[in-house]
């Protein structure tokens, strides 16, 4: 029996009309309300920490991770307006959306790996506090930790400098329509350089970024809640107060609860990424 026509390919069940809706309600509709609440939570943060004053180095961090943030979560709805215009001007939204990829893809994954980096450095603060308990004032003080942000700013600047002109844009002809597309391109640069760009952005960025960061998170979120589990238990046994252990263990649950979710924040989502952050099958292919 011949099944060739008729054998169901797995994306048979999601139509390209399916596909348009889901892309009308994520990137025109769900973007912008995640960006709205993005915003105003890291003003709230900024204002806050500001309010408090950067006297100690979490204050700090946080201060650069909700700036760093702002400026993501803003730039969200600006990277998908062209969802918007093509329901006005389809021709009028392809040349946005290559203007705006190839102004904004790299810089916004600098940004997230920024992002990612405050995580890496907020996990060493918290395993430098609960290891070296009389050296994490000397070891994070506010000047030091200003010192550590900046290297990360910089690092990740420096590594995201081969890719910075990778994209370009190009016009042609549709004769179908007679009318001039523009779409966005890999840079000439970056198609005389590309197996060595592609080999560097694949398994030395996205490897810093993506493994290496992830289980340095992990082991040091498992390393501190051992630590603080064993110190409780070490606690309980000396203590012969029975009101003193429940504020302990209350506080230890809430740190345990932190270092087991912190992984979690170095995650990449690669459905959020589709959705939230994905413009152009050259951008969001090479930038993943």
């Amino acid at each position: 029996m011949n099944i060739s026509s008729h054998s169901m390919n797995k994306y048979d069940i999601i139509t390209a009309e399916d596909l348009n809706i889901i892309d009308i309600i994520i990137n025109c509709t769900v973007i912008n309300i995640v960006a709205v609440f993005g915003v105003v939570g890291n003003v709230l943060n900024v204002v806050i920490l500001s309010y408090q004053g950067l006297g100690d180095s979490t204050n700090v961090i946080l201060f650069s991770l909700s700036l760093v943030d702002l400026l993501y979560v803003a730039a969200l709805p600006v990277r998908r307006i062209s969802c918007l215009v093509s329901r006005f001007d389809p021709f009028l939204a392809m040349e946005v959306d290559a203007y705006v990829n190839m102004c904004l893809a790299v810089p916004l994954r600098l940004i997230s790996l920024i992002s990612s980096a405050h995580i890496v450095l907020i996990s060493a603060e918290r395993n430098v506090a609960v290891y070296l308990p009389l050296l994490v004032t000397r070891i994070f003080t506010v000047r030091n930790t200003v010192i550590y942000l900046l290297f990360l700013y910089i690092f990740w600047l420096v590594l995201s400098v081969p890719l910075l002109n990778m994209f370009a844009v190009t016009s042609t002809l549709d004769p179908t329509t007679n009318t001039t597309l523009t779409t966005l391109t890999f840079s000439e640069f970056f198609l005389f350089n590309m197996d060595a760009l592609v080999f560097y952005n694949l398994f030395v960025v996205t490897n810093i970024r993506g493994p290496m960061s992830l289980i340095f998170i992990f082991l040091s979120s498992i390393a501190t809640g051992a630590k603080l589990h064993l110190a409780t238990q070490k606690r309980l046994k000396l203590t012969s107060s029975a009101q003193k252990p429940k504020f302990d263990i209350k506080a230890v649950k809430m740190l345990l609860m932190s270092s087991g979710s912190q992984p979690l924040n170095g995650i990449k989502s690669k459905s959020c990424d589709y959705f939230f952050g994905r413009q152009g099958s050259y951008a969001s292919d090479t930038m993943d």
